[in-house]
């Protein structure tokens, strides 16, 4: 009975030893799963992190982008600055969704290249009104442009001088001084002969940069110099209130009346921008202060000389960003006014920048030139100025506009393709895959087509919407794999241990009945 009792036991032993060796080995296979998986999971991540995007960066501050859409290439607005971005194949055909593919049908049918005519022109905008592209009013525009003035022209896109749509235009301090001599000049302020402004200032002494000047005096010396105004009285009222009716009278209401109320219509048609109100830009740079002024008042009866009333009021004027006034009851030549008109324009200047851009670019202006920074100090400053040959008829931009598409479809022919338009990422797979091409106009007056890559308003950029949800995803799975790894790690630590004892028993058995069966043999000799 104890050797069939411990046959027995080593059977079931050794069957479950078995198992669990088994049960093991599937841990294991699992484990390696596992592995597997979490590479796949890191792997696929580490693809989304180089996921990327396109982007069209309309004004190329490579800060303000927007997403690469075919209705922002083919719709006319500013941010495509009027002109159409053509998507064209291999082929260089036209690539039209459902709506545009159905106007062109109507003057190329098929697809196919036709003749070009100011009639075809007509007839494709009175298509783009029917399948729902541009509204009546619109349409009747273009072709009132496009028929009624005859300004149709085959060869825009292919040759023609291109319009100028920019409308803004980039300078330095030295290219806007020379726009406010234009337009001076267009007023009858200066004359075109000499530009000279001295003449301007009337009844008071003019000081550039501390020396002071008898002639000659130009608009960009108010900009980049310190030209100051100034009145020195004797015997009189030296009261606050007569120093400011002086500056009035000598000088400084001529800057208030036409530097700022004159020229802020100057600056208004020649600096760009939109939005901003150039009476709020008044207000705060100019306000009351150049109505009170500061002042430096001396002992009473003390008499000061003509040229220390010269110097103070110097000093004052290039200190202050304000009118500023010398005043003392007593002897003559101890009283004046001034005013720093370089300090003047550069607040306004200033105010009108951060008023545009905030306080990002790094210009300010406070009540003292200690607490400035002006961008007329910044000769690398580039304003951005309203470019007065560029065409502002927004009809005259449209109707180039669909007159390009037109003459495109007409050389080169159309293909239609509905899912265009459905998916910004159906198009950007196909402009990345080199299936589509970007043909946009050069400055020659010539389409030409180019990789998507190849185009300065085009940018690949980091798609940080698809690298969040892979993240997100990444970090759920991973914690799932995680969580079932170590369930794993726990059961085969189990397993080990089990082995371990079964292994233990298994050896003790197995003696026991090596045992036996010698004590067997041995009753039998």
């Amino acid at each position: 009975m104890g050797l069939a009792a411990s046959q027995a036991r080593f059977l079931a032993i050794t069957s479950r030893k078995a198992r669990c060796e088994f049960e093991s080995m599937s841990i294991a296979q699992d484990k390696l799963s596992v592995t597997r998986d979490l590479e796949k999971i890191s792997k696929d991540y580490q693809q989304a992190l180089n996921q990327t995007s396109l982007a069209w960066d309309f004004d190329g501050s490579g800060v303000d982008l927007l997403d690469l859409t075919y209705g922002l290439l083919m719709t006319p607005t500013a941010v495509n600055n009027f002109n159409p971005c053509l998507i064209t194949d291999r082929a260089s055909r036209v690539v039209l969704n459902g709506p545009m593919a159905n106007a062109a049908e109507a003057v190329c049918p098929g697809g196919q290249p036709s003749a070009r005519s100011k009639d075809g022109f007509c007839d494709f905008l009175e298509a783009l009104y029917n399948n729902g592209v541009i509204p009546s009013l619109e349409k009747a525009g273009m072709k009132k442009y496009a028929n009624d003035l005859n300004k149709y022209d085959p060869l825009v896109g292919y040759g023609a001088e291109p319009l100028n749509k920019n409308g803004i235009e980039t300078n330095n301090i030295y290219g806007l001084a020379k726009r406010i001599e234009d337009a001076l000049i267009d007023k009858g302020l200066i004359s075109e002969k000499d530009k000279n402004i001295f003449g301007l200032f009337t009844n008071c002494d003019v000081y550039v940069n501390g020396a002071k000047i008898s002639s000659q005096l130009k608009v960009s010396d108010l900009l980049t110099k310190d030209v100051v105004i100034m009145y020195i009285g004797g015997d009189g009222d030296h009261s606050s209130s007569n120093m400011k009716n002086l500056l009035g009278s000598y000088g400084a209401g001529w800057v208030k009346s036409h530097i700022l109320s004159n020229w802020e219509g100057v600056l208004k048609d020649i600096l760009d921008g939109p939005g901003i109100s150039y009476e709020a830009v008044y207000a705060d740079s100019i306000g009351d202060g150049y109505d009170n002024g500061v002042g430096s008042p001396t002992a009473t009866g003390k008499k000061v000389s003509e040229e220390d009333v010269r110097k103070k009021l110097l000093e004052l004027a290039n200190e202050h960003n304000d009118m500023v006034f010398f005043k003392n009851e007593g002897n003559n030549f101890n009283s004046g006014v001034a005013l720093n008109v370089s300090n003047m324009i550069g607040h306004f200047l200033t105010t009108y920048e951060t008023e545009a851009n905030g306080y990002f670019g790094g210009y300010f202006a406070g009540d003292y030139m200690s607490s400035s920074r002006f961008v007329t100090d910044d000769q690398d400053y580039q304003y951005l100025l309203n470019d007065p040959n560029a065409v502002d008829n927004e009809t005259v931009m449209k109707a180039d506009f669909y007159m390009q598409i037109y003459n495109n479809i007409c050389i080169n022919g159309w293909t239609k393709n509905p899912d265009i338009d459905s998916d910004p990422e159906y198009l950007e797979q196909m402009l990345k895959s080199g299936h589509y091409f970007i043909t946009s106009l050069n400055l020659d007056g010539y389409f030409y087509q180019n990789r998507y890559n190849e185009l300065e308003t085009i940018l690949e950029i980091k798609d940080t919407d698809a690298i969040a949800r892979a993240e997100a995803e990444y970090t759920s799975k991973k914690a799932k794999l995680t969580y079932k790894e170590n369930q794993l790690d726990l059961d085969m630590k189990n397993l080990d241990a089990e082995i371990s004892a079964l292994t233990t028993e298994y050896d003790t058995v197995k003696n026991l009945i090596s045992k036996n069966v010698e004590k067997v043999f041995q009753m039998f000799q």
